[in-house]
């Protein structure tokens, strides 16, 4: 699944009925950055609030959280902070992530080179050696600094979504501008469609095991199992 294509129509309808059958819904954003000092310009925290200012607030898990209206019904996005090395090159730490997730928010710092050059590890180590079937998309900020300040420039930037098929955002430091409330809504759906998929695998996955046990010949209920037969069994053989 790709996020840098818009939804179809037909996906578009998909999500209306599902929120609409489903409410409350709650979708979850793994955000991947390299820095976590909470008070530094140019922390994970920090540049997370900048890109949502006037929608979220921080959560007991250490994280952010928002509601979206989808199709007008709303929608709690919860976004989970992933910050630094720890988390990547553990896998027991950063499996959570993968697995509990309907997308990625991968973010870094047009400043600092080395935040941009962890998402390549980091996408590498996460997501490298598997397909998640989830979207990801990548923030640059801080992208209206001074040339002379920039570290990463904006064609590396949109090379490295292309390569990942990721969806490039970029939020200016001093501007007004933030990710718009299109931007936000289409992100939500895109994360909708990829919970719905991973919950049409389940239940399929499901079924096609139910259908092996019953087909299975025989069974031990064909074959009336029960404990005490079972019992039976064994103490013949002694």
């Amino acid at each position: 699944m790709t996020a840098n294509v818009p939804l179809s129509e037909e996906e578009k309808t998909a999500v209306a009925n599902y929120v609409a059958d489903q409410e409350p819904i709650d979708i979850k954003i793994s955000v991947i950055g390299a820095h976590g000092n909470a008070h530094g310009s140019g922390s994970l925290a920090r540049l997370t609030r900048r890109a949502f200012p006037q929608q979220i607030k921080a959560n007991l898990d250490g994280g952010y959280e928002m509601t979206v209206q989808v199709a007008e019904h709303p929608v709690t996005v919860d976004l989970k902070m992933c910050i630094g090395k720890t988390y990547i090159a553990s896998s027991t730490i950063l499996e959570p992530y993968l697995r509990g997730t309907d997308g990625f928010l991968l973010v870094y710092d047009v400043t600092n080179r080395d935040s941009f050059e962890f998402l390549r590890t980091a996408h590498t180590k996460a997501f490298g050696y598997r397909e998640t079937g989830k979207p990801v998309w990548v923030y640059g900020a801080r992208t209206d600094r001074p040339q002379m300040e920039r570290m990463v420039s904006v064609e590396e930037g949109e090379e490295f979504c292309q390569n990942i098929h990721a969806k490039f955002l970029r939020v200016p430091a001093f501007t007004a501008q933030v990710l718009g409330q299109a931007v936000i809504e289409e992100m939500t759906g895109r994360a909708i469609v990829s919970k719905m998929s991973r919950e049409a695998a389940s239940v399929a996955r499901r079924e096609k095991l139910s259908k092996d046990l019953s087909s299975a010949d025989p069974t031990p209920r064909q074959r009336g199992f029960s404990i005490s037969s079972l019992k039976d069994k064994l103490l013949n053989r002694k």
